[in-house]
């Protein structure tokens, strides 16, 4: 008995897709940025608990005293601009920050626990926002969710549990006689769930 077997080569088949690859990009910036999120700006002490001071964790920008603004690239505090939530908030008359903190008149506009998120650019800014030559700064307010949510703060100083300044000592006076207490909540939540939501914040300083 004698078996014959052939084999043969079986037919190849091969295929090439070229297909679009699609995703998400975003466009280089043409100038450099840095951002503040919500993790430093609750986790980072802030003794003044105005928000615009966590701009000193920018490398662009430096305090301007004179108006209680902050300067970048060597020009002055009005060169810098400022949005809330994409809003100007810009002075007209000034081209200054409403929410600055004016030395001469205390208080802020935005407490740390309001704000999630900053954002500076350096160079000017873009054409949407204009108002700013050396640096433009973004805020982002916070905003309620599904789930009610608050906090509660108090910061007590007072004269009988802080001692005299090198300046005090070396002139030997007492040092000055303070009374501080700045407190303040926050509040938030659903006013209708996946639909609506709240968010409120109080700040108060006796002084």
């Amino acid at each position: 008995f004698v078996s014959r077997m052939e084999l043969r080569k079986a037919p190849l088949t091969e295929t090439v897709s070229l297909t679009d690859a699609s995703f998400d990009m975003e466009p280089m910036r043409a100038a450099p940025a840095s951002t503040i999120g919500e993790r430093e700006i609750l986790l980072l002490p802030n003794p003044s608990r105005d928000a615009l001071d966590f701009l000193r964790l920018s490398p662009w920008l430096s305090q301007d005293g004179a108006g209680g603004t902050w300067s970048a690239l060597g020009l002055p505090g009005s060169f810098v601009g400022l949005a809330v939530d994409g809003g100007d908030n810009q002075s007209p008359v000034s081209s200054q920050p409403v929410a600055r903190r004016i030395p001469a008149r205390g208080g802020y506009q935005f407490s740390d626990f309001t704000i999630q998120e900053l954002q500076v650019t350096a160079g000017a800014a873009p054409a949407e926002f204009g108002h700013a030559a050396s640096a433009f700064t973004g805020l982002i307010t916070r905003s309620g969710s599904n789930v009610f949510t608050g906090q509660l703060f108090e910061r007590y100083r007072d004269s009988a549990l802080s001692g005299a300044t090198p300046v005090d000592e070396q002139l030997g006076r007492q040092h000055t006689p303070l009374h501080a207490n700045q407190f303040g909540a926050t509040f938030g939540g659903p006013l209708a769930v996946n639909r609506s939501a709240f968010f409120a914040a109080y700040d108060g300083l006796r002084e």
